[in-house]
């Protein structure tokens, strides 16, 4: 019964792609410079997707023959899922829509879970903005709210959706790998050791780690929260220029200079997307009534350190909340939805190109500061 369907097991696993290319422009890359690559790069995802299956059998009593199948993700990741080795530039989410377009068995994507098992794969909104943005303006109900609402979504590539009440507005733009703990000196991912908080007591930093481990690293979260507690004390100022030649957080992990400039990089990235969509939908960043920051990274960034850096606006501080599993739920109204609903809502999608916005490259020098940057209004 749809109406009463419920979360029985959940699994997490790696990517196995990651062996062919560490982000996605690096796989699409792969699928054109060798010709097995797009074969190779679906074989690797359907092992990850066969070892997540294997992990929900375990928690689930006698044999899991799902009847349905759902995926949601990023265009490159269904494209790579589907066979398809798209070249570097072509619109990749009309090419998997058109794909999608004819029904799909799982034995099609090389699963192995039951010749009856249905696939449903979503379909992206864009290019860079996937189905997996489609699941969170899903299970927030964005479409129907009453007021403007924002969705984020932070990562290598930092999507974005604004609802209002005529329309929904999305965005994609490249933060790069900084908030994933990559390209940053001591980053790491968020595993044991990891620093996933920073304050200041008695004149130093004092730090907390992942599973409470020797600190070897810092993660995303992490880096936000030791640039917002260095800006508080004034161990880094607004431009960004570090008081000392480093950050030491602790003995053996500190932040540099150019540590310090990518995360300015990708913050300034992920502020500018949020000002011209608002600018798009000639709204006041006051007119926000809703902030979902989702995705993994958003489970653990605090909050006040998105605003203390200046991603988001401080005029949303009180209205910002985290959205967990905010995909899967999304996921399961996808599954619930009528074809003319769902046609409906992706209607009344309007996707902006940022590089196109003719002030792109001055709200993001202007972004680079650290902290709040005053403007003369969003929705001019």
């Amino acid at each position: 019964n749809e109406a009463n369907w419920q979360v029985l097991a959940e699994a997490q696993v790696s990517n196995e792609q990651k062996a062919l290319g560490a982000d996605i422009l690096s796989r699409l890359h792969f699928t054109q410079e060798h010709a097995e690559g797009g074969r190779l790069l679906q074989q690797l995802v359907v092992k990850s997707l066969h070892h997540g299956f294997r992990l929900l059998q375990e928690q689930t009593p006698g044999p899991l023959v799902p009847a349905r199948v759902a995926v949601a993700g990023n265009s490159v990741m269904l494209a790579l899922l589907l066979g398809m080795s798209p070249p570097v530039g072509v619109d990749i989410a009309t090419a998997v829509r058109s794909y999608l377009e004819s029904p799909l068995q799982v034995n099609d994507l090389g699963l192995k879970l039951g010749a009856a098992t249905q696939s449903c794969l979503m379909p992206p909104l864009a290019s860079y903005v996937g189905s997996d943005m489609l699941a969170c303006v899903l299970a927030t109900d964005l479409a129907q709210a009453t007021e403007p609402a924002l969705i984020i979504d932070i990562g290598t590539n930092v999507e974005l959706a604004l609802g209002t009440t005529e329309r929904i507005y999305v965005c994609s733009t490249a933060a790069g790998p900084a908030f994933e703990g990559a390209e940053i000196s001591c980053g790491m991912s968020a595993t044991a050791g990891a620093i996933h908080t920073v304050t200041w007591e008695g004149g130093s930093y004092r730090v907390q780690t992942i599973a409470g481990a020797a600190a070897v690293g810092i993660c995303g979260s992490g880096l936000f929260s030791a640039v917002a507690t260095a800006r508080k004390h004034h161990q880094v100022d607004a431009s960004g220029r570090l008081a000392d030649e480093v950050l030491q957080l602790t003995p053996d992990v500190a932040l540099t200079q150019q540590d310090v400039r990518r995360f300015q990089l990708a913050k300034a990235a992920a502020r500018t997307g949020i000002d011209l969509l608002l600018a798009e939908a000639r709204l006041p960043a006051a007119a926000v009534a809703s902030v979902y920051v989702a995705g993994d990274f958003g489970k653990h960034v605090a909050i006040p350190d998105l605003i203390a850096c200046g991603l988001l606006p401080d005029v949303l501080d009180d209205r910002v909340r985290k959205i967990d599993r905010g995909c899967i739920a999304g996921i399961i109204e996808y599954c619930r939805h009528e074809t003319d609903a769902l046609a409906e809502l992706l209607a009344s999608i309007a996707h902006i190109e940022l590089a196109a916005q003719s002030s792109f490259q001055e709200r993001f020098i202007s972004n680079m500061q650290i902290g709040q940057v005053a403007t003369s209004g969003e929705g001019e």
